[in-house]
């Protein structure tokens, strides 16, 4: 009998280790993993530090980084395990949504050398099912009365509609269908704005999208990122939340030791350092998320192909964040 997954599934009790956004970066994981008290190949406490706390991970664990595949190694086996406990992030619902996409996931397809300036060690063909498999069986929440764990954006109402599903996919693509007749493109002219807007309204109001990437606003003029150019901004939702419960996530660049200027579209954490705690203050006065992802995902940037390349790196580190304690753990990239 198929075992049967949900997509909202509940948070170990107890103390936490919750872990940014990995992206293949299995040099910062081992590292971080021993400053959590952790044996960075089994995952399992070494000593007091992490004796009777659960690891979680908020997603992302693949693509952009050299060994997508040894993060892989280390993780599913302590997933499957119950030794360690993961959401997934939009890079696994990518995978799973168009497993021959090629944007910064060589490691999965392969094919060819790669790109020159991300080298990345490639999956063997025939783990590919097994790896598809894993990210299916991962929830999109990590849920209990004091804290919740997800990759992008606590939605309540999101949540509370996907409640009983178990197929990731499934459930984006019913969300995807529900439009007007032929669609939101065909309902507008496509030289039209309100074409950009109906495709914007289509994107925030799936449940599995929210969750996993977070609701976006129309900018109030495009904006670029390195060669890219965007009219839709990150909302940064965690501004008008308040909770309960406390909210820790990934997804959104925090770039250690920058603190982003107010209204820049490019960067949703304005006004707001890397390390701050994020949200509205609950009734005692402390406030309710926390984001963890510090550009781990950038640090290929930083390696001498990309330099060479005459890429502009950016500070980047991988962090975990202890609760209760509400302590930062973070560790550099090179």
């Amino acid at each position: 009998m198929k075992q049967r997954h949900r997509l909202i599934a509940p948070m170990p009790p107890g103390p936490l280790d919750v872990v940014g956004d990995v992206h293949g970066e299995l040099g910062l994981l081992e590292r971080l993993l021993e400053r959590l008290g952790r044996d960075p190949v089994t995952l399992g406490p070494t000593g007091r530090r992490a004796a009777g706390r659960s690891l979680v991970f908020v997603g992302d664990l693949v693509d952009r980084g050299p060994d997508s595949v040894g993060v892989l190694r280390r993780v599913m086996p302590a997933v499957r395990e119950r030794r360690a406990f993961c959401v997934m992030g939009n890079h696994e619902l990518n995978a799973l949504r168009v497993p021959d996409a090629v944007d910064h996931s060589h490691w999965f397809h392969g094919g060819g050398v790669g790109p020159p300036t991300m080298p990345q060690a490639v999956l063997p063909p025939e783990q590919r099912a097994d790896v598809l498999g894993f990210f299916r069986s991962l929830p999109l929440a990590l849920e209990r009365e004091d804290v919740v764990a997800v990759h992008a954006c606590w939605d309540a109402a999101s949540a509370d509609r996907l409640r009983g599903a178990d197929d990731p996919v499934d459930a984006w693509r019913r969300a995807h269908d529900l439009t007007p007749p032929g669609g939101w493109e065909a309902a507008v002219d496509p030289a039209d704005p309100a074409a950009a807007d109906a495709r914007l309204v289509r994107r925030n109001a799936n449940p599995v999208r929210r969750l996993t990437a977070g609701p976006e606003h129309r900018a109030p003029h495009p904006f670029r990122i390195h060669d890219r150019v965007f009219r839709d901004a990150r909302t940064p939702w965690w501004d008008a939340y308040a909770g309960p419960p406390y909210v820790i996530f990934g997804h959104y660049w925090r770039r250690p030791g920058e603190t982003p200027a107010v209204g820049d579209p490019a960067l949703p954490f304005g006004g707001h350092g890397p390390t701050d705690e994020l949200g509205l203050p609950g009734s005692d006065g402390r406030r309710s998320a926390m984001c963890i992802d510090h550009c781990a995902g950038a640090s290929w940037q930083r390696r001498p192909p990309a330099v060479a390349a005459g890429v502009a790196p950016i500070a980047t580190g991988l962090s975990a964040f202890r609760w209760p304690e509400r302590e930062l753990v973070f560790v550099p990239g090179a």
